[in-house]
């Protein structure tokens, strides 16, 4: 293919010094695209540097995501070969985010990992930065992890909160979890004390005086955190939060 004449009449001349690399990279991208040097440098700064709004906020999307994607991986990984491989990816992103938004970078939300590492007696929870931890201390010493979730919590306006045990949780754990969440966060008393019972109707059976009442208000949930190997196909663990086992040899209580 030839290569294509582009005339430019405000154009200047300057020398441009690169790596042998970047080079070989530059003449095999202008032999594919039919372009000289300059020309070619042209197209790549107008393409990247000038990009429309609308294309530049597709990428931006897929760049924000990626990277909240290898924050989640950094959380998890160890060390080593592996940790830089990610980080260099994720550096690659941060980079072109950089370029076509003319110098503008991530906010810094998204620079850090948005999970965390928590290890416990056989292996590590992993865990959203944004949740409250009610008992980290004892983590080490448990193998169970559960959180508090809230019906209602967005209106509300209600953290979730994590907590560990010795063992699976039990309904006799209930009124400790949640005194543990009313020293951390002052204002579930509060919600404590606006969760609504049920009223039966005795007129209907199977019916209730105050069933909207009843979904409207917030009502306190107790879950347990999956083990990594409970992943059924084709669903994610709920906000990232997984339990990790590396030590099988504990016993299961």
């Amino acid at each position: 293919m030839g290569r294509k004449k582009i005339l430019d009449l405000q154009s200047h001349k300057f020398s441009l010094d690169i790596s042998g690399e970047n080079k070989r990279v530059l003449d095999s991208e202008t032999n594919a695209f039919g372009l000289k040097y300059g020309p070619f440098i042209n197209f790549m700064l107008s393409r990247f540097c000038r990009m429309s709004d609308d294309i530049k906020e597709v990428i931006n999307i897929a760049l924000i995501n990626k990277c909240e994607e290898l924050n989640k991986q950094l959380a998890v990984c160890g060390e080593g070969f592996e940790k830089q491989n990610i980080e260099q990816k994720k550096a690659e992103c941060l980079d072109i985010f950089k370029i076509i938004n003319n110098g503008k970078e991530l906010d810094s939300n998204i620079l850090s990992p948005i999970m965390r590492k928590i290890m416990i007696q056989d292996g590590y929870a992993i865990l959203p930065k944004d949740w409250i931890i009610l008992n980290e201390e004892d983590a080490i010493h448990c193998q169970y992890v559960g959180v508090v979730e809230c019906r209602n919590f967005s209106k509300y306006g209600i953290p979730h909160f994590a907590f560990f045990l010795l063992e699976k949780y039990d309904a006799v754990y209930y009124d400790e979890i949640c005194d543990l969440c009313c020293q951390k966060w002052e204002e579930f008393t509060e919600i404590l004390k606006k969760q609504v019972d049920l009223i039966p109707d005795s007129e209907r059976p199977g019916s209730y005086l105050n069933g909207e009442e009843y979904l409207q208000a917030p009502n306190i949930g107790i879950f347990p955190i999956k083990d990594s190997t409970e992943k059924e196909s084709g669903q994610e663990f709920p906000y990232g939060a997984m339990v990790v086992r590396t030590n099988t040899d504990i016993e299961d209580n």
